[in-house]
C-alpha cells in the first residue's frame, strides 16, 4: 500500500490543529515547520504538490537584491538572512552559487557602480557568502555578444541542485505520519465552521475515486496561492485584499556547452535585467512580467 492509499485510510473523522489548502512552497514550508513543532496537521491540494506557481520558478535563492534599487535595506536585510538559513538547513537541496553580472557599457549601469552596490549587498548579507568581484575573459564570452566590453561581476547566491518541484515535495513527503498527513488530488466538497465548537468541518473527496471523509479542524490555512481569492469566496471569507496577477515566461534554448553559471544582462529599460540560466540540458532565458486580468489569461502563451 502507498502512502497517498495509507493516508486516506487514516484521514477519516481526522481532528487536527490546522488544515493547510495549497501544497506550494508557502504551504509546504509551513506543514514542515508545524509538524517539526509537533502540531497536528492535514495539508491539502486540489492538484498535485508543487503543481501551480511553485512549479515554475527560476530555482534561485536569493537575498532580496533587487530591492536594493528602491534602497529598502531591512528587506534586503531580511531575505538574505532567510537565504542564509536555508543554505545551512537544507545543504542537501540548496547550494551556493556563483552569478554573473554582465554590465552594458553603452547604455547600461555604470560597472563600477554595480561593483559597489554588490559589496554593500554582501554586507547587509553579514558577508556570509563570498566576496563580489571583478572579472574579466570568463568562458560565457564563447557565446554571448561581448561588442560592449568584456567585464562581469560575480556574486554568490543560493540555488536548488535539482528542481522547484522536488524542493517542495521534499517539505512534505517527510512528514507522513498518523498526525500529519497530506493529500494531493483531494477536493474540498464542502466546508463549515461550527461556533459551538469552534471547529471547521471540511468534506473531502478523491479526484482519482470514490473515496471521500469528512475531517475537522480547529484553524485553517489558506495557502492556494493565485487561487486565494477563489479559496476565500467558496468557505465565504470576506478579505479587503485581492490578487493582482503577473506572468512570468522563460524560454528553453539548447544549453551551449560553456554555459555553467547564471547571467544576468542589463535591459536598458527601467533598470530591468533578464538571466539565462543553466538547467540540466536547456538554458532558461527570461523571465517576462506581464500584468494579467485573470488566472485563465495567465496559462494561455501570447507573443
Amino acid at each position: 500500500m502507498n502512502i497517498r492509499q495509507t493516508n486516506w485510510n487514516m484521514a477519516e473523522n481526522k481532528c487536527v490543529d490546522i488544515a493547510i489548502i495549497g501544497g506550494g512552497i508557502n504551504g509546504a514550508s509551513i506543514y514542515n515547520k508545524l509538524c517539526r513543532q509537533g502540531c497536528k496537521v492535514f495539508l491539502i491540494d486540489k492538484g498535485d504538490f508543487s503543481c501551480g506557481t511553485s512549479q515554475a520558478s527560476a530555482m534561485m535563492i536569493w537575498g532580496g537584491l533587487l530591492y536594493l534599487k528602491n534602497l529598502d535595506f531591512l528587506s534586503v536585510y531580511d531575505f538574505s538572512k532567510d537565504r542564509d538559513i536555508l543554505l545551512d538547513s537544507f545543504s542537501n537541496q540548496v547550494v551556493s552559487l556563483y552569478f554573473r553580472y554582465i554590465p552594458n557599457s553603452e547604455w547600461g549601469r555604470n560597472k563600477y557602480f554595480v561593483y559597489l552596490a554588490l559589496q554593500l549587498y554582501w554586507m547587509l548579507g553579514k558577508c556570509k557568502r563570498k566576496r563580489p568581484a571583478l572579472q574579466k575573459d570568463f568562458e560565457e564570452l564563447r557565446f554571448i555578444n561581448h561588442k560592449n566590453g568584456t567585464d562581469s561581476l560575480i556574486y554568490q547566491e543560493g540555488f536548488l541542485k535539482q528542481s522547484d518541484s522536488s524542493f517542495v515535495l521534499d517539505w512534505i513527503i517527510n512528514h507522513q505520519t498518523e498526525d500529519t498527513l497530506a493529500l494531493n488530488y483531494c477536493s474540498i466538497q464542502n466546508a463549515s465552521y461550527n461556533q459551538k465548537d469552534k471547529l471547521w468541518s471540511l468534506d473531502l473527496a478523491d479526484c482519482f475515486s470514490k473515496k471521500a471523509c469528512t475531517i475537522k479542524s480547529k484553524m485553517l490555512l489558506n495557502c492556494a496561492g493565485v487561487w486565494t481569492d477563489k479559496v476565500n469566496k467558496q468557505f465565504g471569507i470576506q478579505s479587503p485584499y485581492k490578487h493582482v496577477y503577473s506572468k512570468g515566461v522563460f524560454v528553453g534554448y539548447e544549453r551551449p556547452k560553456t554555459h555553467h553559471l547564471p547571467l544576468i544582462f542589463e535591459m536598458g529599460t527601467h533598470g530591468d535585467t533578464l538571466a539565462f540560466i543553466p538547467w540540466g540540458p536547456v538554458s532558461l532565458w527570461g523571465p517576462t512580467e506581464t500584468m494579467e486580468k485573470s488566472i485563465g489569461r495567465g496559462y494561455s502563451i501570447t507573443p
